[in-house]
């Protein structure tokens, strides 16, 4: 990176870990759904958190023309054009990916300008990508994205503070010693306080006696905080489906996230979302199989069987599960047993409840075109 000024008070091993944490948060932030609080009209100006490999961590100001459903929009682009340059492109985007245009900043810069680990925005390549403050050289600003890995110079009037828009307004965190100071307020952020109390609060948890109560709360925490991470991100677009595809739907919607559904793909729609047919998910008349049309980021293959991966003694404690309810698969972790019955906690929902194992199957992750299949607790602590 590019050499960066630090004052005496801030030591190297500070500004790593800052400069860690600030990565971290950055990418929870590009990766996770936009809030659906407000319904757009056609013609409102918005922003469209691109999903696309290559470029997360970017928004691009569009115009509304439609609602295609009950939870996606036909918009048009203001600065992307189509293919042939000839007019502005047209995409249909799930809600989750739209947010309102943030307010004009001109008058919240201070006459110092930006300051070392500001998160900020940066307008390049026709859109805002997100990043912070890593240094100055003269008149330029050096921003960090962790999205991309890149470290680029720009002069500050291409800048501009970053903002999430949170519970129907605008969280505005210009300096960078409030972000140090608190978590930013979301639903898949959870403060380390708030995790304390809900496993105090769980169910009677069975743990072996070389497993001190500090090391358990340990590692209930870093599951969560895993399972919160692979909840919200996107699946990987490592394979193209077919019409007939048997898939998983990863839910976005608010209150079903890091769950799974059954569905069939019935067509391709344009070069990055598919309509699909839910096994499970029915009409509001309950008539016929819920359709509906998802963006490739939200869809996987279906995990293979596992029967014969189930070890005798079944399921141990902190193994990362799947459990079948509500009509799709919900991801958590052994917390206890009782009996016959496994508890099984959500981070995303923070419910605690106790299942028969026919019902649980292991999570796995889809990855750079396989599956990785972790059953073993002692295996999930082994990786980062």
């Amino acid at each position: 990176m590019a050499p960066i000024n630090v004052t005496e008070m801030n030591s190297e091993e500070r500004q790593q870990s800052r400069i860690a944490m600030l990565s971290k948060a950055i990418k929870s932030i590009a990766f996770k759904k936009q809030q659906i609080t407000k319904e757009f009209q056609k013609g409102d100006e918005v922003e469209v958190a691109m999903q696309e490999y290559g470029f997360i961590g970017s928004y691009y100001t569009a115009t509304i023309i439609c609602s295609t459903g009950a939870y996606y929009y036909r918009i048009k682009y203001k600065n992307l054009l189509t293919d042939d340059e000839s007019e502005p492109l047209e995409d249909v985007v799930a809600a989750a990916e739209v947010r309102p245009v943030p307010p004009h900043q001109h008058e919240t810069i201070s006459e110092n300008g930006f300051r070392l680990y500001d998160m900020v925005d940066v307008f390049a390549n026709d859109g805002w990508w997100f990043g912070f403050i890593s240094g100055k050289i003269g008149e330029e600003y050096y921003v960090y994205f962790p999205t991309t890995a890149d470290n680029i110079a720009y002069p500050s009037d291409v800048l501009r503070f970053h903002q999430e828009w949170s519970n129907g307004k605008w969280i505005f965190l210009p300096r960078w010693g409030r972000i140090f100071d608190f978590l930013i307020v979301s639903h898949f952020f959870v403060q380390l306080n708030q995790i304390f109390i809900i496993t105090l609060n769980m169910a009677p948890i069975e743990v072996a006696e070389n497993n001190s109560e500090q090391r358990h709360q340990s590692r209930m925490e870093m599951l969560s905080e895993a399972i919160n991470s692979i909840a919200f991100k996107r699946q990987q677009i490592t394979k193209v489906f077919q019409k007939g595809d048997e898939v998983e739907v990863a839910s976005q919607i608010y209150g079903f996230v890091g769950s799974y559904y059954n569905a069939t793909i019935v067509s391709s729609v344009g070069a990055y979302h598919y309509r699909v047919k839910y096994k499970t998910l029915l009409t509001d008349d309950k008539s016929a199989p819920l359709e509906e049309m998802l963006t490739a980021a939200e869809i996987r293959p279906l995990p293979p069987h596992q029967h014969e991966t189930l070890s005798e003694n079944g399921f141990r404690l902190y193994d990362m599960v799947d459990v079948f309810a509500n009509d799709g698969w919900w991801f958590g972790f052994i917390s206890g047993k009782i009996g016959e019955e496994y508890y099984v906690y959500f981070p995303t929902t923070a419910d605690n409840i106790a299942y028969p194992c026919d019902v649980l199957r292991f999570h796995q992750e889809w990855s750079n075109g396989k599956w990785i299949f972790l059953p073993r607790q002692g295996k999930i602590f082994d990786l980062h």
